[in-house]
C-alpha cells in the first residue's frame, strides 16, 4: 500500500528537529504548536477527498461489504484496494483493538474433536491439559491476609487436583509493548495498583484486582509461582 502525499510519519525525526528549531529563542508561554508542522499518520484524517467530494472510509467499507455479500460481485474484486486507514475487522471506529472472541474459537475447536475421542484419552490418562496461566490467576479467589506462599500453594493444589498432566503457560509482562496491552487496559477499567515489594512469607493486604493490575507485581508473582 502506498500512502498519500500528506502522510509523513516516516519523516518523524526531521519534523521534530524543525519544531525544536522554531522553538529556539521563543517564549515558552507564547509558543504554539501549529498543526501543519506536526506529523500526520494515515489515521489522522477521518474523511478522504476524491474528485471534490469527501467520504468516510469506514462507512464506505461497510457499504461495500454489504454489496459483496448480496450480489454476484466477489469480495476479492470489491476489496482489491485498501479503502480505510485501519482494518475495521480488527479495530473499532475509535481506533481501539477489538476484543477477541475466544469462546467462539474454543467452540470451533471442540466441534472438530469428537467427544468419544476425548473420553478414551481420559480413560487412558494420556490427556495433557495446557492451561492459560494468566486466566488462572484471575479465576481463583484470594483471601485477604494470606501470604504469597499460601496463595502459590493454592494454585499448585488447584492445578494438580483438577487436571491430568497439566502444563501452565504464562505470557511475559516485561517484554515491552505487546498486542494484548489494550486488552489488559480494558480489563483493569482504569485501576492501576502500586508496586508491592513482597517475599514468600509476607501477607498480601491489597485486593487481588489492584495487585494484578500492575504488570510488575504480576510478573514478580509469576516468577515466584514458577
Amino acid at each position: 500500500m502506498t500512502g498519500p502525499a500528506w502522510a509523513n510519519p516516516h519523516l518523524l525525526y526531521e519534523v521534530g528537529v524543525n519544531i525544536v528549531q522554531k522553538m529556539e529563542g521563543s517564549n515558552a508561554f507564547d509558543f504554539s504548536f501549529r498543526k501543519k508542522d506536526q506529523v500526520e499518520s494515515l489515521g489522522a484524517k477521518v474523511t478522504i477527498s476524491a474528485e471534490k467530494e469527501s467520504f468516510d472510509p469506514q462507512l464506505l467499507f461497510q457499504r461495500l461489504l454489504i454489496i459483496a455479500n448480496n450480489s454476484d460481485l466477489g469480495v476479492e474484486e470489491i476489496f482489491a484496494y485498501e479503502l480505510s486507514s485501519y482494518p475495521t475487522a480488527l479495530f473499532d471506529k475509535w481506533g481501539r483493538l477489538r476484543d477477541a472472541n475466544k469462546p467462539q474459537l474454543g467452540d470451533a475447536i471442540a466441534a472438530v474433536v469428537p467427544k468419544s475421542a476425548l473420553e478414551s484419552f481420559e480413560e487412558e490418562r494420556t490427556v495433557t491439559h495446557v492451561l492459560d496461566g494468566g486466566s488462572l490467576l484471575q479465576r481463583i479467589p484470594w483471601k485477604k491476609g494470606d501470604t504469597v506462599e499460601d496463595i502459590a500453594s493454592m494454585y499448585m493444589k488447584h492445578v494438580s487436583k483438577n487436571f491430568l498432566n497439566p502444563v501452565v503457560v504464562f505470557g511475559g509482562y516485561k517484554s515491552g509493548p505487546i498486542t494484548k496491552d489494550m486488552t489488559h487496559n480494558r480489563r483493569s477499567k482504569g485501576v492501576f495498583g502500586q508496586n508491592v515489594m513482597f517475599t514468600p512469607t509476607i501477607p498480601l493486604r491489597s485486593k487481588k484486582e489492584n495487585f494484578l493490575s500492575n504488570s510488575d507485581n504480576k510478573q514478580n508473582f509469576i516468577d515466584l509461582l514458577c
